[in-house]
C-alpha cells in the first residue's frame, strides 16, 4: 500500500473517531479491512454514523454516494473507502486533506 493510501485511511479513521465522539479507540486500533458498521466492529457504527462519514466525504472531496447499495459496497472497510476517493476525488483534494 502506497504511502498516499495509509495516510488517507488513517486520517479518516481520524476524522470518523471525532465526528462519531468514540473516545476510547485510535486509527491504529482500526484495520484497514474491518468492517466498519455493526455492533460486533471496532467502532460500533451504525447508520446514523454513516451520515458522518458521508458528510466527511462529500466536504473534503465533493464526492457523492448515491444510493444504498453504492453506500454498502464503498463503507465496507476503510481500504474501499480509500479506494473510492483516490479513484474518484481530485488529486490536489487528496494532498490537501491529508495535509490538514
Amino acid at each position: 500500500m502506497n504511502e498516499n493510501m495509509n495516510q488517507l485511511l488513517f486520517k479518516l479513521k481520524s476524522d470518523l473517531i471525532e465526528a462519531v465522539g468514540a473516545k476510547n479507540i485510535t486509527p491504529d486500533e482500526i484495520g484497514n479491512e474491518d468492517q466498519i458498521f455493526g455492533d460486533n466492529t471496532a467502532l460500533e457504527l451504525d447508520s446514523l454514523d454513516a451520515l458522518e462519514l458521508v458528510t466527511i466525504l462529500e466536504q473534503n472531496f465533493d464526492l457523492k454516494i448515491n444510493g444504498m447499495k453504492a453506500s454498502r459496497d464503498i463503507f465496507q472497510s476503510f481500504n474501499k473507502i480509500g479506494l473510492h476517493v483516490l479513484e474518484h476525488a481530485s488529486e490536489n483534494s487528496v494532498k490537501s486533506y491529508i495535509s490538514q
